[in-house]
């Protein structure tokens, strides 16, 4: 777009590549990054507009556990994001990053559900905000 100041994101690079094992294993991309939906195909610098996958498939979150923990994988999409060369400003955003996978936040549900006697009065509305 003109005038944006485009800038490499080591971070950014691992969402992408991420997406892009997703997109090959399941034909969709994780939802909760619905912002990345531009995949590039690798060894086919090809950029294809995925299709989100339903939160109900539980393809994509078993990929990004396959990815996450399978080295050759790993490096197979992902051995291209190297740090930024330099860093000279922050800018302060708002991340998700600090908040737990959905799949992570059930498995917190469950093991506080196991382990208190007494939960919030609004805990099964509220419970993922408390997680």
């Amino acid at each position: 777009y003109g005038g944006a100041d485009y800038a490499y994101s080591q971070g950014v690079c691992y969402l992408l590549c991420i997406q892009a094992y997703i997109y090959e294993q399941c034909g969709c991309i994780n939802p909760e990054e619905w912002s990345a939906r531009s995949v590039v195909l690798p060894d086919k610098n090809t950029i294809v507009e995925a299709q989100l996958c339903q939160f109900a498939n539980k393809c994509y979150s078993n990929a990004t556990n396959r990815i996450s923990s399978t080295i050759s994988i790993w490096n197979q999409f992902c051995s291209h994001c190297t740090q930024g060369c330099s860093t000279v400003d922050f800018i302060i955003t708002k991340s998700s990053a600090s908040a737990p996978s959905i799949e992570y936040a059930y498995m917190a549900k469950k093991l506080v559900e196991s382990r208190r006697n007494v939960t919030p009065t609004d805990w099964l509305t509220n419970w993922l905000s408390e997680v």
